[in-house]
């Protein structure tokens, strides 16, 4: 089961929703979150940071660490194999993807009465569109998807 938490940026302007797989880590494993327009203000440090297309997450690798076999790492934890592996990672595609989905969606959904098998092949293309976009975008987890 996976459920998602929602933390605010920095400086207070976005919040980001984030999954954490197979609860193994608990939201605390993030230390702040960055978004584009308060990202600049700590550098980067490879070692404890994720960035994704201007947003930054900070990860307590400490606390990663504690949990490094419940998360089958076969080697050092980093913020990428947390990410990447889905363990603390984007709730969607990116911060705020799945309120921006779920109003892509409705509008695709009203065409359903109309047309049914219209309406299942625009919601196959959508999925695989959207996608393919938020790669081309630059978001780092679409681009595993894609």
């Amino acid at each position: 089961m996976c459920m998602s938490h929602k933390i605010r940026c920095e400086c207070g302007k976005e919040t980001a929703e984030f999954t954490m797989r197979d609860e193994v880590l608990a939201p605390e494993v993030i230390k702040k979150v960055n978004c584009p327009a308060c990202a600049s203000a700590d550098g980067h440090d490879a070692h404890t940071m994720l960035a994704d297309n201007g947003w930054v997450i900070h990860y307590d690798m400490e606390v990663a660490e504690l949990f490094a076999a419940r998360m089958k790492a076969a080697g050092k934890v980093t913020p990428e194999y947390i990410f990447d592996e889905g363990y603390c990672t984007w709730a969607g595609y990116c911060p705020g993807d799945l309120k921006q989905a779920a109003i892509e969606k409705e509008e695709i959904v009203k065409t359903m009465k109309a047309d049914p098998r219209g309406y299942v092949k625009k919601l196959m293309d959508w999925g695989q569109g959207r996608a393919r976009r938020l790669s081309d975008a630059g978001w780092r987890k679409a681009r595993h998807a894609v």
